[in-house]
């Protein structure tokens, strides 16, 4: 019998090809489909780095979700860094459900990798 990778199982998220979004004119690629390790790492920069400046977080999660050219993902994080924090929060919480590892009410991992 096969061992099931329980943290791939958990986590890795199959959600087609990527899609294209755009913020306030600035457009960027978001990727849907990631393995656990790309989810978790995804997570570990939205909460365990709460000491880092916005702007740092911003540009982290952004490396990790988009699959745009670096200058692309800048400009977005540049943009992003225009709104409210308030605001801020909803994007990333869009982006989340875009990407597949959130929900429309903000639950983390509502996909099922199977």
């Amino acid at each position: 019998m096969e061992k099931i990778d329980l943290f791939e199982r958990a986590l890795a998220i199959n959600g087609g090809d990527s899609v294209p979004v755009t913020l306030l004119g600035v457009d960027l690629s978001l990727r849907q489909d990631f393995t656990g390790q790309e989810v978790h790492d995804i997570v570990r920069a939205l909460f365990d780095h709460a000491d880092e400046a916005l702007h740092d977080q911003a540009t982290r999660v952004i490396a990790l979700v988009s699959d745009s050219p670096k200058e692309d993902q800048a400009a977005f994080v540049d943009k992003l860094m225009t709104l409210s924090l308030a605001e801020v929060m909803r994007i990333f919480d869009v982006i989340g459900e875009i990407c597949g590892y959130r929900d429309a009410d903000g639950n983390f991992f509502p996909i099922s990798s199977s």
